[in-house]
Protein backbone atom coordinates (compact mmCIF):
# COMPACT_ATOMS: atom_id res chain seq x y z
CA UNK A 1 0.00 0.00 0.00
CA UNK A 2 2.74 2.46 0.96
CA UNK A 3 4.69 1.49 -2.16
CA UNK A 4 1.67 2.39 -4.31
CA UNK A 5 1.44 5.80 -2.61
CA UNK A 6 5.09 6.54 -3.45
CA UNK A 7 4.54 5.40 -7.05
CA UNK A 8 1.47 7.65 -7.43
CA UNK A 9 3.39 10.57 -5.91
CA UNK A 10 6.32 10.01 -8.31
CA UNK A 11 3.94 9.97 -11.30
CA UNK A 12 2.31 13.19 -10.09
CA UNK A 13 5.72 14.85 -9.75
CA UNK A 14 6.64 13.73 -13.27
CA UNK A 15 3.41 15.18 -14.68
CA UNK A 16 4.00 18.44 -12.80
CA UNK A 17 7.53 18.65 -14.23
CA UNK A 18 6.23 18.15 -17.78
CA UNK A 19 3.60 20.87 -17.30
CA UNK A 20 6.19 23.23 -15.82
CA UNK A 21 8.54 22.55 -18.76
CA UNK A 22 5.76 23.29 -21.28
CA UNK A 23 4.89 26.50 -19.44
CA UNK A 24 8.50 27.71 -19.75
CA UNK A 25 8.30 27.76 -23.57
CA UNK A 26 8.48 31.50 -24.27
CA UNK A 27 6.75 31.61 -27.67
CA UNK A 28 4.05 29.84 -29.66
CA UNK A 29 6.01 26.83 -30.87
CA UNK A 30 3.96 26.09 -33.99
CA UNK A 31 3.75 28.07 -37.24
CA UNK A 32 1.37 31.03 -37.08
CA UNK A 33 -0.66 29.48 -39.91
CA UNK A 34 -1.49 26.70 -37.48
CA UNK A 35 -3.72 29.15 -35.60
CA UNK A 36 -5.75 29.54 -38.79
CA UNK A 37 -6.01 25.77 -39.13
CA UNK A 38 -7.19 25.45 -35.54
CA UNK A 39 -9.60 28.33 -36.15
CA UNK A 40 -10.89 26.50 -39.22
CA UNK A 41 -11.89 23.63 -36.96
CA UNK A 42 -13.82 26.11 -34.82
CA UNK A 43 -15.32 27.64 -37.97
CA UNK A 44 -16.90 24.32 -38.98
CA UNK A 45 -18.14 23.78 -35.46
CA UNK A 46 -19.71 27.21 -35.11
CA UNK A 47 -21.10 27.06 -38.65
CA UNK A 48 -22.91 23.80 -37.93
CA UNK A 49 -24.31 25.12 -34.67
CA UNK A 50 -25.82 28.18 -36.35
CA UNK A 51 -26.68 26.47 -39.65
CA UNK A 52 -28.85 23.75 -38.11
CA UNK A 53 -31.01 26.33 -36.39
CA UNK A 54 -31.63 28.10 -39.68
CA UNK A 55 -32.34 24.81 -41.43
CA UNK A 56 -35.04 23.68 -38.99
CA UNK A 57 -38.05 25.05 -40.94
CA UNK A 58 -36.81 23.47 -44.17
CA UNK A 59 -36.16 20.13 -42.44
CA UNK A 60 -39.65 20.08 -40.95
CA UNK A 61 -41.19 20.98 -44.31
CA UNK A 62 -39.14 18.56 -46.42
CA UNK A 63 -39.71 15.52 -44.23
CA UNK A 64 -43.28 16.44 -43.22
CA UNK A 65 -42.57 16.29 -39.52
CA UNK A 66 -43.51 18.58 -36.68
CA UNK A 67 -41.16 21.26 -35.48
CA UNK A 68 -40.58 19.51 -32.14
CA UNK A 69 -39.67 16.22 -33.85
CA UNK A 70 -37.24 17.89 -36.24
CA UNK A 71 -35.78 19.89 -33.37
CA UNK A 72 -35.20 16.70 -31.39
CA UNK A 73 -33.58 14.93 -34.34
CA UNK A 74 -31.36 17.78 -35.44
CA UNK A 75 -30.29 19.05 -32.05
CA UNK A 76 -30.53 16.21 -29.55
CA UNK A 77 -28.96 13.51 -31.68
CA UNK A 78 -26.19 15.93 -32.67
CA UNK A 79 -25.59 16.82 -29.03
CA UNK A 80 -25.42 13.15 -28.06
CA UNK A 81 -22.78 12.77 -30.78
CA UNK A 82 -20.93 15.80 -29.34
CA UNK A 83 -20.61 14.12 -25.97
CA UNK A 84 -19.61 10.72 -27.30
CA UNK A 85 -17.18 12.13 -29.87
CA UNK A 86 -15.57 14.40 -27.32
CA UNK A 87 -15.04 11.54 -24.90
CA UNK A 88 -13.99 8.78 -27.29
CA UNK A 89 -11.91 10.72 -29.82
CA UNK A 90 -10.52 13.01 -27.13
CA UNK A 91 -9.38 9.96 -25.14
CA UNK A 92 -7.88 8.18 -28.13
CA UNK A 93 -5.98 11.35 -29.08
CA UNK A 94 -3.65 10.56 -26.19
CA UNK A 95 -2.84 7.23 -27.86
CA UNK A 96 -2.84 8.07 -31.57
CA UNK A 97 -1.87 11.73 -31.41
CA UNK A 98 -3.70 15.02 -31.60
CA UNK A 99 -2.90 15.62 -35.27
CA UNK A 100 -4.42 12.34 -36.43
CA UNK A 101 -7.40 12.90 -34.19
CA UNK A 102 -7.95 16.41 -35.60
CA UNK A 103 -7.89 14.97 -39.12
CA UNK A 104 -10.44 12.36 -38.02
CA UNK A 105 -12.71 15.03 -36.53
CA UNK A 106 -12.62 17.05 -39.74
CA UNK A 107 -13.35 13.95 -41.81
CA UNK A 108 -16.28 12.99 -39.59
CA UNK A 109 -17.63 16.54 -39.72
CA UNK A 110 -17.32 16.64 -43.51
CA UNK A 111 -18.94 13.22 -43.94
CA UNK A 112 -21.74 14.04 -41.53
CA UNK A 113 -22.41 17.46 -43.04
CA UNK A 114 -22.48 16.06 -46.56
CA UNK A 115 -24.83 13.33 -45.39
CA UNK A 116 -27.04 15.92 -43.69
CA UNK A 117 -27.36 17.74 -46.99
CA UNK A 118 -28.27 14.68 -49.06
CA UNK A 119 -30.50 12.90 -46.54
CA UNK A 120 -33.79 11.81 -48.07
CA UNK A 121 -35.54 10.67 -44.89
CA UNK A 122 -35.52 11.13 -41.14
CA UNK A 123 -33.47 8.00 -40.26
CA UNK A 124 -30.68 9.08 -42.64
CA UNK A 125 -30.72 12.58 -41.22
CA UNK A 126 -30.54 11.17 -37.69
CA UNK A 127 -27.51 9.02 -38.52
CA UNK A 128 -25.67 11.84 -40.25
CA UNK A 129 -26.47 14.34 -37.48
CA UNK A 130 -24.93 11.88 -35.03
CA UNK A 131 -21.79 11.52 -37.21
CA UNK A 132 -21.54 15.30 -37.50
CA UNK A 133 -21.88 15.56 -33.73
CA UNK A 134 -19.06 13.05 -33.20
CA UNK A 135 -16.69 15.19 -35.23
CA UNK A 136 -17.76 18.52 -33.79
CA UNK A 137 -17.65 17.43 -30.16
CA UNK A 138 -14.17 16.01 -30.54
CA UNK A 139 -13.05 19.11 -32.43
CA UNK A 140 -14.05 21.40 -29.57
CA UNK A 141 -12.17 19.15 -27.17
CA UNK A 142 -9.00 18.85 -29.26
CA UNK A 143 -8.70 22.51 -30.23
CA UNK A 144 -8.80 23.56 -26.59
CA UNK A 145 -6.21 20.92 -25.75
CA UNK A 146 -3.90 22.00 -28.57
CA UNK A 147 -3.96 25.58 -27.37
CA UNK A 148 -3.35 24.70 -23.74
CA UNK A 149 -0.44 22.43 -24.68
CA UNK A 150 1.38 24.67 -27.15
CA UNK A 151 0.63 28.24 -26.11
CA UNK A 152 2.84 29.83 -23.49
CA UNK A 153 0.92 30.97 -20.42
CA UNK A 154 1.56 34.65 -21.12
CA UNK A 155 -0.36 34.56 -24.44
CA UNK A 156 -2.62 31.52 -23.99
CA UNK A 157 -5.76 33.63 -23.56
CA UNK A 158 -4.92 35.82 -26.56
CA UNK A 159 -4.32 32.79 -28.79
CA UNK A 160 -7.58 31.23 -27.62
CA UNK A 161 -9.43 34.43 -28.55
CA UNK A 162 -7.75 34.51 -31.99
CA UNK A 163 -8.80 30.96 -32.79
CA UNK A 164 -12.35 31.72 -31.65
CA UNK A 165 -12.37 34.84 -33.83
CA UNK A 166 -11.28 32.86 -36.88
CA UNK A 167 -14.03 30.38 -36.13
CA UNK A 168 -16.68 33.05 -35.67
CA UNK A 169 -15.64 35.09 -38.71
Amino acid sequence: MICNLFKANDERNEVNEIIARANRIPVWSLPTAFLAIIGLGYFFTFYDISDIGLAMPAIASQFHIGASTSLFIALSVGLIGYGIGSYIIGSTADVFGRYRSMILTMALTALGSFGDAISVNVPELTIFRFITGLGLGADLNLVSTYISEFAPPSVRGKITVYTFLVGIL
